[in-house]
């Protein structure tokens, strides 16, 4: 859901706490920064399939290095990847 705080992977057995800033093309945060939701929307970058997601605490893809891109604070999930979110403080074994 919009605004939820997920545990979201960004590597093998790696992931880390981010918020759920935008769904799709038409659902999004009002602090998200419009510049990069529109500009991802009109480079096809996100779809009605896909979910965004803001990191809380450290970006844990930052680098220093050069030889890279660098790297922003969202990151774009699709539905179609194997990406499992779990609400914090949700309890599995309740109904």
């Amino acid at each position: 859901m919009l605004a939820d705080e997920i545990m979201a992977s960004y590597g093998p057995d790696q992931e880390s706490l981010a918020r759920v800033v935008a769904i799709g093309l038409d659902l999004a945060l009002n602090d998200i920064d419009k510049s990069f939701y529109e500009w991802a929307k009109n480079e096809n970058i996100i779809s009605n399939q896909s979910v965004v997601v803001e990191w809380i605490e450290e970006n844990p893809l930052s680098h220093n290095n050069p030889d890279f891109a660098p790297v922003g604070n969202y990151m774009t999930l699709s539905s179609l990847s194997s990406e499992t979110f779990k609400r914090r403080g949700h309890d599995d074994r309740q109904g």
